[in-house]
This record gives structure tokens, C-alpha cells and sequence, in this order.
């Protein structure tokens, strides 16, 4: 199983990618505020942030017991994670996959967000796929990436965003997806185990 811990990430500053080119009219007096983000760099600042990395740690340790224990299924289960999330990493570090588990975990704080800087909306910058003259688009990825308490490597990082286009998902579609169907064949097998031991504790109990 690869390391959870996603060591990848802090490459992704000597990333070189020619940046896109993006064109706002001016936005006229009373135009609609809608804040943006870079959804890279929120997963990067998520994936570097003391929560996940204890996360992370804990599932290796449950691998371990799992193994010493001779759980095969949430052995394979937790063998067939590891691969598949370093693959979702990959596209939302890397590309623009979305971030909205990520923003589940920092939905508290984004209406006095929002109120400070008069938004109404806020959504990734990469899923804004048309802009008229009355949008008024605010840039608050400092602020999300704030709430994950950033070291300065990963604000670097961060920082580099801002001269870097990302990369074409569909270049990371196919490197891992053999590993994502297993993560999915074992959830299903172990669904389907825990589904036969109910019915078998109701049968005992009868």
C-alpha cells in the first residue's frame, strides 16, 4: 500500500504549466459579487493540514491492527483506499477536481466569509464556465486556505498557483483507476459480509 501521506503535494510548486488566459469585463455599479477560489489550492492546504495528516496516520495504524489481527477484508479495504485516494489528490492538487468534501469541513465559516467580502455566492473559479459584465468575481482563496492554519511551505505552494494553469484532467483519469475499482469491489464485499452477519445475529437470536 503507498503512503497516505501525500508527499506529492509538496512538489507541486515546480509544476510548470502555461497559464490560462482569462478575460473580465468590467463589472458596472451594482453588478452581482460572487466569490471564487482556486480548488487547487484548497485541497493543498486540506491534504498539508495537521487534521488530515493525523487522519491519515490512523488509518495506517488500523492497516497494521487489521493485518496483525487477520482481517483480510479491511485489510484489502484500506490496501485498495490508500491508491484511489492518492488518485483523487492527484486530480484536485493537480487539476480542477472538485473539493466539496472539503468544503464540508469549513462550511461553518463560510457565511461570515462570504459577509466580509459582500459575496452572495461562492464557488470554485474552474467551474465558472460563463461570466457577464454584471458579475463581480472575488478572489477568497486566502481566506479558505486560512482556515486549515497553512505552514509557509504550503502558502508557497499556494502561491504558485497563481502562475500556473492546471493540469488537463483528463490526463489523470487512467493511471489509477484499476485501484479505484478495487477500493469499490471491496466496500461492496464488505457491505455485502456485514449484511450477512445481521441477518445472521437475527437468526441466533431467534
Amino acid at each position: 500500500m503507498r503512503k497516505l501521506t501525500p508527499l506529492f503535494l509538496s512538489s507541486l510548486a515546480a509544476m510548470v504549466f502555461v497559464t490560462a488566459g482569462h478575460t473580465q469585463e468590467p463589472a458596472p455599479s451594482g453588478s452581482a459579487r460572487i466569490g471564487t477560489f482556486d480548488s487547487r489550492a484548497v485541497a493543498t492546504a486540506f491534504y498539508r493540514s495537521a487534521e488530515f495528516q493525523e487522519s491519515a496516520r490512523a488509518l495506517w495504524t488500523e492497516l497494521e491492527e487489521a493485518k496483525k489481527s487477520g482481517d483480510e477484508w479491511r485489510v484489502r479495504e484500506l490496501e485498495a483506499y490508500g491508491p484511489a485516494m492518492q488518485h483523487r489528490m492527484h486530480q484536485q492538487g493537480f487539476s480542477t477536481g472538485s473539493v466539496m468534501e472539503i468544503m464540508e469541513k469549513i462550511s461553518d465559516a463560510l457565511p461570515e466569509i462570504a459577509r466580509e467580502a459582500d459575496v452572495s455566492v461562492i464557488v470554485s473559479k474552474w467551474e465558472v464556465t460563463y461570466q457577464s459584465s454584471a458579475a463581480d468575481l472575488v478572489d477568497l482563496t486566502p481566506q479558505l486556505v486560512a482556515l486549515f492554519d497553512p505552514s509557509e511551505q504550503t502558502l508557497m505552494i499556494v502561491e504558485s498557483y497563481k502562475a500556473s494553469a492546471p493540469a488537463p484532467m483528463d490526463q489523470l483519469l487512467l493511471p489509477d483507476s484499476d485501484d479505484g475499482r478495487k477500493l469499490s469491489v471491496a466496500q461492496r464485499r464488505r457491505s455485502r459480509r456485514r449484511g450477512s452477519e445481521r441477518v445472521r445475529g437475527r437468526f441466533q437470536a431467534a
